[in-house]
Formats: structure tokens, C-alpha cells, sequence
């Protein structure tokens, strides 16, 4: 027995009578779907010359002036960029050297006891600085696509 709203009648199977044939019905529907223009946008069979342009020049040149500063901007992006890593640093001279226990990071012994620790060695520079001259290395002579980026209203359209 069919669920109470599956379509059984002969009219939703495209007058059949049978219900073996249900794909092709929602096939039919999808395509119904669309081909029906959603309200607001442009549809095949609009005239282009009546269809709202995409961007407004001037709105695009107003939204691109107006500087919208997250994490406080400037200043608070380099307290940032010099803050957590001394956090991570007093983090793992609390778990290496005090197992785990959060210590007062102002005390000038718990610095002078931890930093050896956290300071890395000749193995760990030569690693960061073999990765990063290969990611530099990569990243100038392997293929790759090379595109302009969007048009920046603000700068003439330049790309």
C-alpha cells in the first residue's frame, strides 16, 4: 500500500493509471520547476534591456572605500601576531616544566627556567628553513594558473 501522500491518482502519473512509473513524474515536475523564472531574477525570456544590472557602479565604489577593520584593525592584529605565540609558549613551559599547572607567567624565574625549552635548536631551524625555501621553490617554478583577480571598482577597474 502507497503512503498517504504519495501521488496514486492517474492525473500525477501523467494519465497512466499505474504508479510504476513514478521517476518520469518527478522527472517532469523537476523540469516544470525549471522552467518556472523565480521571482527577482532575469529569466531566459525577459528582454535583457529590461533586467537590473548586476552591480551599481557607484554602490560597488562606496562599498569598496569603506574600510571595515576586524580583530581591531592594525594595532590589534600585531598584539595578536606577538601574544599568542608567548601564549603557546608560557602554555608548554606550564605543561613541560610544572606538569600542567598554570603558573604566574609574570614571575621572572618561570621565563628563565622554561625558555631553554621552548627555544628551538639547530635540527628545528635547519627543518623550517629547508620547508619554507621549498614551499618558495614550489610555488615559483611548478605549473600552475595564473589568473587576474576581480576588477576593483574603487581603482579605475584595474585588475
Amino acid at each position: 500500500m502507497a503512503p498517504p501522500n504519495a501521488e496514486t491518482s492517474s492525473a500525477a502519473n501523467g494519465g497512466s493509471g499505474d504508479n510504476c512509473n513514478g521517476a518520469s513524474s518527478i522527472r517532469r515536475r523537476r523540469m516544470d520547476l525549471q522552467k518556472t523564472p523565480v521571482k527577482g531574477s532575469p529569466s531566459a525570456e525577459d528582454d535583457s534591456s529590461t533586467a537590473a544590472p548586476m552591480v551599481n557602479d557607484t554602490m560597488a565604489k562606496m562599498v569598496d572605500e569603506k574600510i571595515v577593520y576586524e580583530f581591531g584593525g592594525p594595532t590589534g592584529v600585531a598584539v595578536l601576531m606577538v601574544l599568542f605565540p608567548a601564549l603557546m609558549c608560557y602554555l608548554y613551559i606550564c605543561l613541560m616544566g610544572h606538569s600542567g599547572v598554570l603558573v604566574s607567567p609574570f614571575n621572572e624565574q618561570f621565563w628563565r627556567e622554561g625558555w631553554p625549552a621552548v627555544m628551538p635548536n639547530a635540527y628545528a631551524a635547519k627543518l623550517y628553513l629547508g620547508f619554507t625555501v621549498w614551499q618558495a621553490f614550489m610555488s615559483r617554478f611548478l605549473p600552475g594558473v595564473l589568473v587576474k583577480g576581480l576588477p576593483v571598482p574603487s581603482l579605475n577597474n584595474q585588475q
